[in-house]
């Protein structure tokens, strides 16, 4: 298969037996080229805990499309897994230390959503209110823990 590419912009259509300008046949002409496309398929991936990210492009002469295996964020853990990541990286000490500094009633319902053994949600209130407390919790960083701790076995 080819595809027309405008080769200042990067932009892509597909081609088939003709390219139509206006719903009509048209010229290809620079700034557009044909291209060839390569796209040899997503590789194997486990869609329980990873997803497929597709990228085209432009790769010497060709459009081509390559794919990455990215792992999911669970949208939650066990606290139990949660706080034994924290306490394996070092954090859960200082999670609880800025969790007591946290001015009432915020502090209170902190402390209740801690101690209440529910499961830590990435996108709940707690670990929203970790995340702005503690800099060193930036989105990614614990996105990652989320992972860890998905991945601890029974």
């Amino acid at each position: 298969m080819n595809r027309i590419v405008n080769t200042e912009t990067g932009l892509s259509t597909w081609r088939g037996e003709e390219y139509l300008v206006d719903g009509r046949p048209g010229l290809v002409e620079p700034p557009l080229v044909i291209m060839q496309e390569i796209d040899l398929g997503p590789p194997s991936y486990n869609p329980a805990n990873q997803a497929i990210h597709r990228t085209e492009g432009i790769v010497g002469g060709s459009w081509v499309a390559t794919y990455s295996i990215v792992p999911i964020v669970p949208s939650e853990v066990s606290a139990g897994r949660a706080k034994y990541v924290l306490r394996a990286a070092g954090l859960e000490s200082k999670v609880i230390y800025a969790l007591g500094q946290l001015p009432d009633p915020q502090r209170s319902m902190a402390s209740a959503l801690w101690n209440a053994n529910e499961p830590f949600r990435r996108s709940g209130v707690l670990v929203s209110t970790i995340i702005e407390i503690l800099p060193e919790l930036t989105e990614e960083v614990v996105d990652e823990l989320f992972r860890q701790a998905a991945e601890i076995e029974d």
